[in-house]
């Protein structure tokens, strides 16, 4: 998936405009509200990013999502997306909720300091709002979703936060995908053994039997697909009713090459 260059203007202007607004906000709000405010947050997103690769694995947010012709891609990377989509909306309730608790609960305490240093400090904790905001969208576009995300990173006054983004994404891929499956796929890299159980379960969840899944996922690992495996393909497919060109959709959706797909489509024929 590509994005518009356009979006480095929007992002450029967006970003600029909330530091404007969150410096005028931590300037009324103080410093000792404000330090409450980053504290919540950071716990508020810490927990976040821990509950979301639970939710997500249950309950998908974008559940149609297709980013590529391979659907084992696209089931890796709809597992990313979601699991950033439910990062985002966690921290957003959980900021609502922290936020009407601190509403009460702050109107009979007292600020502990001087109050030009409770004004200016509160200016410089409050502009760390946008910057995590921003460390946020750079994590998302870092995905590898987005195929051109991190150059229009780079192209915007977010990117000092490059490296923060990175890391975060990182760690969201790494949950969501241990084994890198993502990558070794999109590179057609050979997968070991140790890929070859993440690989199963995924095939499984797209609804292929697992004795065809683990046939299927022989065509990754290098491991030679036997005249019996190919029996066994052969008469599920014609369980299913399927027709040739379901049969040569289905091999190709789940990222056979062409070669392959000739060869077991040969031995259907016969």
């Amino acid at each position: 998936m590509q994005i518009s260059e356009t979006y480095v203007t929007i992002i450029n202007v967006t970003f600029i405009l909330l530091l404007i607004g969150f410096g005028a906000y931590g300037y009324f709000r103080g410093l000792f509200k404000q330090g409450i405010d980053i504290v919540s947050m950071l716990i508020i997103a810490w927990l976040s990013t821990l509950l979301a690769p639970l939710l997500a694995k249950n309950i998908e947010l974008v559940p149609n999502l297709s980013v590529s012709d391979v659907s084992v891609i696209s089931t890796i990377v709809r597992r990313i997306v979601n699991s950033t989509l439910w990062t985002i909306v966690l921290f957003v309730v959980f900021m609502i909720l922290v936020g009407i608790v601190r509403m009460v609960a702050l109107r009979h305490i007292q600020k502990p300091w001087n109050k030009n240093i409770d004004r200016y400090g509160g200016v410089a904790l409050s502009v760390t709002v946008p910057i995590i905001v921003g460390i946020m969208l750079v994590s998302v576009l870092s995905l590898p979703v987005f195929t051109n995300g991190k150059d229009i990173v780079l192209s915007t006054v977010l990117s000092p936060l490059a490296p923060i983004g990175d890391s975060v994404s990182e760690s969201i891929v790494n949950t969501v995908d241990p084994d890198g499956l993502l990558e070794k796929i999109s590179s057609g890299e050979e997968l070991n053994e140790e890929d070859t159980d993440s690989l199963i379960d995924i095939l499984i969840r797209m609804g292929i039997p697992e004795e065809i899944a683990r046939i299927l996922a022989k065509a990754y690992t290098g491991v030679e697909i036997t005249v019996d495996d190919t029996n066994k393909v052969k008469q599920w497919i014609i369980s299913q009713g399927y027709t040739k060109d379901d049969i040569r959709n289905m091999l190709r959706e789940v990222g056979l090459s062409e070669d392959q797909i000739n060869e077991i489509m040969d031995e259907y024929g016969n």
